[in-house]
Formats: structure tokens, C-alpha cells, sequence
């Protein structure tokens, strides 16, 4: 995780070196751009995988939302 999204930081999460588990010794990595990663992934579906992505939990895109996102679009449920 830390390798694609960057190691954490107060920056990133405000208070996670806070945390109990947080470790200031952990590697340093820079953010990743996803679309590098993925890379045949559309704009809307790295748009989407980004919001799912996100360390601090009440920043992250719930479920269902993200299940109305626009790239779920042509997906067809079941009767």
C-alpha cells in the first residue's frame, strides 16, 4: 500500500502519527499514479479506484456509493 499510495504521513491523514501502530521508521515512498499502475483501466474507473484508495476512512468512498459511480453505468443487474 505504501508503495502505490505514498507512505503515511499528518499530511495525508491528519493524526495518524498518533496512531499506536504507526511506526515514524516506516519507508518513505512518494504517491503513485494510479493510472500508471493500472494502466488499462479507464479515467472513470481509476477516478473511482482512487476514491476507494484512501487511507482515512471517513474520507473513503462508501460502497454505495460507489456503486452508483458512472462507471458502473453499463453494468447490468440481474432480474
Amino acid at each position: 500500500m505504501f508503495r502505490t499510495l505514498g507512505t503515511l504521513d499528518d499530511q495525508v491523514w491528519d493524526g495518524v502519527t498518533d496512531l499506536p501502530m504507526y511506526q515514524p521508521t516506516f519507508p518513505k515512498w512518494p504517491k503513485q499514479q494510479l493510472s500508471n499502475i493500472v494502466k488499462k483501466l479507464p479515467e472513470e474507473g481509476i477516478k473511482l479506484l482512487e476514491a476507494m484508495l484512501v487511507y482515512e476512512p471517513g474520507e473513503r468512498i462508501s460502497a454505495l456509493v460507489a456503486m452508483n459511480d458512472p462507471y458502473f453505468s453499463n453494468v447490468k443487474l440481474p432480474d
